[in-house]
C-alpha cells in the first residue's frame, strides 16, 4: 500500500476515535494507537467489549439502527447536570459520543450508574458528559 494512502487510513482512524468520539460506532479506532494484535491481548473480554465486537461487526444500517435503539433508552435528558444548551444542541447518549460540546462542563450530580445504557452495554465508569465516552476513559484508565 502507498505510504500516502497509509497515512491517510490513519488518520481517518484518529478522527473516528476523537473528533466524532462515537465509541460504538468508531470503526477500529484502536489501530491508531496500537497494532490490533496488541490491543486485543490488553483488552479483557467484558459486557462492554463483547458489545463493541458484535457492533462493529454489524453493516452500517444496522449500527445506525442500534444507535437508535440505545438513544430511546438513555437517561442523560432527566440527568441533573444535563441543561437547555444541551438539549438545544440534541446532545446525549454521552457514554457512546464522548463530552458535551461545550453545554455542559461540571458535573452537578450523576445518574449513569442507573442508567439501562449502562447495565445492557457493561459500562465502568460514569460522569460521562465531562469524562468522556466508556472507550475513552477505559484508554485514559489503562496508560496511567
Amino acid at each position: 500500500m502507498p505510504r500516502s494512502k497509509e497515512r491517510k487510513q490513519s488518520c481517518m482512524h484518529y478522527t473516528n476515535l476523537y473528533i466524532t468520539s462515537s465509541a460504538f460506532v468508531a470503526g477500529e479506532p484502536e489501530m491508531a494507537l496500537f497494532g490490533k494484535k496488541e490491543m486485543e491481548m490488553k483488552v479483557p473480554d467484558d459486557p462492554f467489549v463483547t458489545m463493541m465486537k458484535t457492533v462493529r461487526a454489524l453493516p452500517r444500517e444496522k449500527v445506525a439502527e442500534r444507535m437508535g435503539e440505545l438513544a430511546k433508552m438513555c437517561t442523560c435528558p432527566q440527568c441533573p447536570t444535563y441543561n437547555e444548551c444541551a438539549k438545544n444542541a440534541m446532545e446525549g447518549l454521552f457514554c457512546a459520543h464522548g463530552t458535551s460540546f461545550h453545554c455542559i462542563t461540571e458535573p452537578k450530580s450523576c445518574i449513569c450508574p442507573g442508567c439501562p445504557v449502562t447495565k445492557q452495554a457493561g459500562l465502568k465508569h460514569q460522569a460521562f458528559c465531562v469524562m468522556g465516552s466508556e472507550m475513552a476513559q477505559r484508554y485514559g484508565a489503562m496508560i496511567k
